[in-house]
């Protein structure tokens, strides 16, 4: 290959990202995470408000209560609004990167809750941190405890 020849090829591709065309709007989701949505609201009615703003999905927490759990499935399926992820509740407080044997069992316990959550409402994902990464952790390039 010419030098010609490479650089009618790198210009080519520089251009190719602008010629493709947007995924279509059915394949984009928008989705909101229920702590944005008022608490004091039943279920029902905080999804109202996000497929009324324009939101496809929830994104839930962990919910460690199997009726509380019921009734969200139960909301999101009157209101057309699609559960797709849980974030899960206990790896922020329970890091499965402690060396605590007890800690990890209540991580790992947290996340059962999710993935079962998950099954519940038809969710795609579940959110896992597997260890707390504060700024002293961070700058210091300590591994996390």
């Amino acid at each position: 290959m010419d030098r010609r020849a490479f650089l009618r090829s790198c210009a080519a591709a520089a251009l190719l990202p602008r010629l493709q065309s947007p995924p279509p709007a059915a394949s984009r989701r928008k989705a909101v995470l229920i702590s944005m949505l008022p608490q004091a609201l039943p279920y029902a009615e905080r999804f109202a408000i996000a497929r009324d703003a324009g939101f496809d999905a929830i994104e839930m927490q962990t919910i460690a209560r199997e009726d509380e759990a019921a009734e969200i499935r139960d909301a999101a399926a009157k209101i057309g609004l699609r559960i797709h992820s849980v974030m899960n509740a206990d790896h922020w407080r329970f890091p499965l990167s402690s060396g605590d044997r007890d800690v990890v069992g209540r991580s790992v316990a947290g996340m059962e809750t999710s993935l079962r959550n998950a099954a519940l409402w038809g969710a795609d994902a579940v959110l896992l941190v597997p260890a707390v990464v504060d700024q002293t952790t961070f700058l210091s390039g300590r591994t996390p405890a």
